[in-house]
């Protein structure tokens, strides 16, 4: 009946809860070099969507591409010199 001033509105409860404690995302920049700013941005976008664990895989046996102070040489490891993160980068 739209002739009246009185309106109902039907109400629910809704109980929502993540199925996991952990919702995350993987980036692999060890065999894919991702640039920083695109690691930036995947950041800012996990929290958009609540995500609350980023598992970085960095490095393995096959590529390093992580400078080193301690070591420098594991740099030559990278699959390219340009694409290695920085110590101000991390």
């Amino acid at each position: 009946d739209t002739s009246g001033s009185e309106q109902a509105i039907r109400t629910a409860r809704i109980v929502d809860f993540p199925r996991f404690d952990f919702r995350g995302l993987l980036i692999d920049s060890a065999r894919h070099f991702l640039p920083v700013s695109y690691i930036k941005r995947v950041i800012d976008n996990m929290a958009l969507l609540r995500l609350n664990v980023l598992h970085w895989h960095l490095v393995d046996s096959e590529s390093f591409p992580v400078e080193s102070e301690t070591f420098p040489n594991l740099t030559q490891a990278a699959w390219h010199p340009k694409a290695v993160y920085s110590t101000d980068d991390m």
